[in-house]
């Protein structure tokens, strides 16, 4: 019997071999956090399969209230699944806020978005910093960041955020 190739949503798009008689598996769940809310199907979710939590959990509920102190939130609903989905962030993003400042100087602004790829869906978590100094001047800012906290700590983050400049 030949098999068919098929492609499977939970490995984002990679074939896979089903045989003919089989249905094919899709797992529209497991990119729930990528995918801006009004275009998430919720009867797509397999039965066997709840949903991930849409509230904070009890623990993390205090960090989120911080976050939305310390940050300003670009689509807060996506920003929020991704950080359901990878809960180590948050910690972080709360000691990167400390270190914009240190870098940057009081009363920098930094803005928290998500960015999703379109080819493959994958996202990663951008902390903007809208800066108004020369291109050069940004980046030894951003290299001194990088040089002193950054590099280390972004293994931490699993490589899952970063920062940019928004130049204003």
């Amino acid at each position: 019997m030949l098999a068919v190739t098929n492609y499977d949503l939970a490995t984002l798009g990679r074939p896979t071999s089903v045989l003919p008689q089989q249905q094919p598996h899709y797992q529209i769940a497991s990119l729930r956090a990528f995918l801006p809310t009004e275009r998430v199907v919720e009867n797509l979710t397999p039965p066997n399969r709840p949903l991930p939590d849409k509230q904070p959990r009890q623990e993390n509920g205090s960090m989120f209230g911080e976050l939305r102190k310390q940050f300003e939130l670009r689509d807060e609903s996506g920003i929020m699944a991704y950080l359901h989905k990878y809960p180590r962030l948050l910690t972080l993003l709360l000691e990167a806020k400390t270190q914009v400042v240190r870098i940057f100087g009081e009363g920098t602004r930094a803005v928290l978005q998500i960015s999703v790829d379109p080819n493959d869906l994958s996202a990663q978590l951008f902390i903007v910093i809208p800066i108004q100094l020369s291109a050069k001047e940004a980046l030894a800012l951003f290299d001194q960041l990088d040089q002193e906290w950054w590099l280390e700590s972004a293994k931490r983050a699993d490589f899952r955020m970063n920062f940019i400049p928004e130049f204003v």
